[in-house]
Parts: structure tokens; C-alpha cells; sequence
């Protein structure tokens, strides 16, 4: 895990049930550097992009899941419309229930186990970043926008 987690957080997983099983295959690094954050993120195989805000609030992906598709990451995110509507475009990872750990735990399951899916995947985001969800590709779509604009 990679980023802030709040005051107190990891000592809250601590106290956990099943802390023991699993302690040994969660690493907390904190707050770090971009780049060594990228570093990591590449020896990952599925990123988790779980932002948890109610369906009202969510007007905006979350950059993080950008982030991932750039290096060919597939992601579990959460299942709201808008993530919804990016993933019916295109297979980029799982939609999840934030809100069922189950789910969130089968569908990591299901693509560490189903390597065909994550490679897929990952072709689907490498593919999608560089030929849509970049900045060359936003600044094309504003010039249209300030050109529409302007010769109205």
C-alpha cells in the first residue's frame, strides 16, 4: 500500500481476525516519491482503485486508475456509473460493490488466477492510454472545443 492511510490506520489492520495469515503479504510504504511509487506499482499485477464516495458525489474518475492503465495495470474499481460507463467501453479491469470485500476479494482472485484476462487487460489499458487517455489526445479534443466556441 502505497500513499497516506490516515492517523492510526495500519494499526487498525493489526487488529484484524486474520492479521496473521496475511500480514506477511501486505507491505505499508507510507507516503513516497512519485517515481518510486511508479517503481513499485510496476511489479504489481492488479491495481485497486477504490474510491469510496456515494454514487452523487462521484463526477470524476479517479486519477489513479488512469495512472494504472498507463502502465498496463488492470484495476479493480468500484462499481459506479461512471466507472461503469468506462468499463463498457473498454476491458480494462473489474467493476466491484466497494461495499462486498467478497467481491472485491474474488475479482483480485479472478485475475491473478486467469493470466489470458490479465494479459488481455492489460493490452486493453496500454492500448486505451495511448491512444485515448492521454494529454495529446485531451488537447486535441479541447482545440475542437475552443474552435467551436469561437466561430460561433
Amino acid at each position: 500500500l502505497v500513499g497516506y492511510l490516515g492517523a492510526g490506520k495500519q494499526m487498525d489492520f493489526e487488529k484484524l481476525d486474520f492479521w496473521e495469515e496475511i500480514k506477511d503479504q501486505v507491505t505499508f510504504y507510507g507516503f513516497m516519491e512519485t517515481h518510486l511509487a511508479y517503481e513499485i506499482s510496476k511489479k504489481c499485477k492488479v491495481g485497486l482503485c477504490i474510491k469510496n464516495q456515494s454514487n452523487s458525489m462521484l463526477v470524476s474518475h479517479e486519477r489513479k486508475l488512469f495512472e494504472y492503465m498507463c502502465i498496463g495495470l488492470p484495476s479493480i474499481y468500484c462499481d459506479a456509473n461512471i466507472y461503469k460507463d468506462l468499463s463498457a467501453y473498454a476491458e480494462i479491469g473489474i467493476a466491484v460493490n466497494l461495499e462486498h470485500e467478497v467481491e472485491i476479494s474474488n475479482a483480485i482472485f479472478s485475475l491473478l488466477t486467469n493470466p489470458s484476462k490479465l494479459n488481455e487487460f492489460s493490452r486493453n489499458n496500454l492500448s486505451l492510454a495511448r491512444d485515448y487517455f492521454n494529454w495529446q489526445f485531451e488537447e486535441k479534443k479541447l482545440h475542437q472545443l475552443y474552435y467551436h466556441i469561437l466561430r460561433k
